[in-house]
């Protein structure tokens, strides 16, 4: 009976040996500081996720990434305001300052997209042989831009202060997808668009680009369009993770900065986009909050709440976060 009680202790024994070895050497990497959904759209503003991602930083410092595609800013910003990601890639501007004023402290701002004349997604796109060559040109025209206030607010503003009060152009919304098309046919004179439609009008239907970065010659330059935020509760309860996802994307920034030739034909992966047009677009630029010129950020802020497209009472200098 003993000998048959001591081998049941040793079979016992050996078991829990074998499982606990078996559970040790499936443990998660040490290095591994967590587990991130990260949420972004199929275009070019999210090119450093995108990059961190393809070339994977995000695995050299530890951090495993889910991209979750999103139709929409709106959609990306409920997404992160309850719970069902964790990062955005990059975020609207008007967005996220309604999103603070409604619901403050929920995010902090580790990335932002800065328009410059040279680096900016916006043109003004006519047909080959139109007369138009600049914005006087516009004179009782008709417009296609995006639907929506925000594209038709920018194009009211620089139009104003360039043509007067009274400048004659008849705005004409058009869904992305139509721009193209109604520009070759005539229904609009030209298009105030953003990337990849610019380019691929050119390609595609021998149109002629006016003039680039608008946004940053006749509004405000720089012009902070975007931002890239992490959320707050993210960033308190898994701080390693949010700091490895920071040192990836800053490796994804110098890659873009040293090899912009081959960063660009990382987009179609990834981005609604032919790799023709992803070589030849217009790319924005991208800073971290620590590079901002206060004075600048403050300036741009407020051309956006005179222009009522975010709070006046909404700065987001307290959600950027530091080093």
């Amino acid at each position: 009976m003993r000998k048959r009680t001591a081998f049941v202790i040793l079979i016992f024994t050996i078991l829990v040996i074998v499982a606990g070895l078996f559970l040790w050497m499936h443990r998660p990497a040490s290095r591994s500081p967590g587990h991130l959904r990260v949420g972004y759209q199929p275009t070019m503003l999210y090119l450093p996720v995108f990059i961190a991602q393809d070339q994977g930083f995000f695995e050299k410092h530890g951090v495993k990434v889910d991209l979750v595609r999103f139709g929409s800013a709106n959609e990306m910003a409920q997404a992160l305001a309850t719970d069902r990601i964790d990062v955005t890639g990059m975020s609207s501007l008007t967005v996220l300052a309604n999103l603070e004023r409604n619901s403050p402290g929920l995010f902090r701002i580790y990335l932002l997209e800065v328009l410059t004349e040279k680096l900016s997604p916006d043109a003004l796109v006519v047909m080959e042989g139109s007369e138009v060559r600049s914005l006087e040109d516009l004179r009782g025209k008709k417009l296609g831009l995006h639907p929506g206030t925000t594209l038709r607010t920018y194009a009211d503003r620089f139009l104003r202060s360039q043509l007067g009060e009274n400048h004659g152009v008849t705005f004409v919304p058009l869904p992305p997808h139509l721009q193209v098309q109604s520009l070759e046919s005539g229904s609009v004179d030209a298009l105030y668009t953003l990337e990849p439609i610019p380019t691929l009008a050119v390609s595609k239907i021998k149109a002629r680009i006016v003039s680039r970065g608008l946004l940053a010659r006749y509004i405000h330059d720089p012009f902070y369009a975007g931002a890239g935020v992490v959320s707050a509760n993210t960033l308190k309860e898994r701080p390693e993770a949010i700091s490895a996802y920071r040192a990836a994307i800053r490796d994804a920034l110098k890659f873009i900065s040293s090899n912009e030739t081959e960063a660009r034909t990382v987009m179609p992966k990834y981005a609604s986009v032919s790799l023709e047009v992803a070589q030849h677009m217009s790319l924005v630029g991208w800073t971290e909050p620590r590079s901002v010129s206060l004075s600048d950020w403050r300036m741009a802020i407020k051309v956006l709440a005179d222009m009522k497209l975010i709070p006046s009472e909404v700065t987001l200098e307290d959600a950027f976060l530091g080093n």
